[in-house]
């Protein structure tokens, strides 16, 4: 009897790569860079200082290292999946909590929630994905899974300035979440 589970069909590889790509328009493009075309709003609408503004993005980036030392103390697959399921929610649940308070330090902790999220997306989903694709029989097509990245970059920038002229910073946060 053989360890290794059946080839997958074309459209169950294409949903897996479809939800792969997913989780990086979410975790990367939304919780992380729509911080960025926001930021300019956040400043003038919500009164975010500069110092403030660099302090939630360094905090972010403190959530990218915690959120990387997380998936790394997992060993079991069975449990890394349950990690990134649990990291997308917060990824929702900290995306659109930007736009419910102007408090810093409340958005300190969201944003250093979506750092830590992001790795559901960069390093769990690609682990994840990559190992189904080897399981089924799959060519490693992880070039397309990465792309989630620029896509989700591409999607939180166009969402920004398809908002911008009718939602201020808080809606626009809670649209995205």
């Amino acid at each position: 009897m053989s360890t290794m589970a059946r080839t997958a069909t074309s459209i169950e590889a294409a949903k897996v790569m479809t939800a792969g790509v997913a989780s990086m328009v979410l975790t990367v493009g939304l919780a992380r860079f729509l911080y960025t075309p926001l930021l300019p709003l956040m400043q003038a609408q919500a009164h975010l200082s500069v110092t403030g503004g660099g302090w939630l993005a360094t905090i972010n980036y403190a959530g990218y290292m915690a959120g990387t030392l997380l998936a790394a103390s997992v060993g079991d697959l069975a449990a890394k999946f349950r990690l990134y399921r649990v990291l997308l929610l917060v990824a929702l649940v900290g995306t659109a909590g930007m736009g419910l308070t102007t408090d810093i330090v409340v958005w300190a902790a969201l944003r250093f929630a979506a750092g830590v999220s992001a790795v559901a997306g960069l390093l769990l989903s690609s682990g994840l994905v990559l190992n189904w694709l080897r399981q089924h029989g799959r060519r490693l097509e992880l070039g397309i899974h990465f792309g989630g990245v620029g896509l989700g970059i591409a999607v939180s920038g166009l969402l920004a300035v398809v908002m911008a002229g009718s939602l201020n910073w808080a809606d626009q946060w809670l649209v995205a979440g």
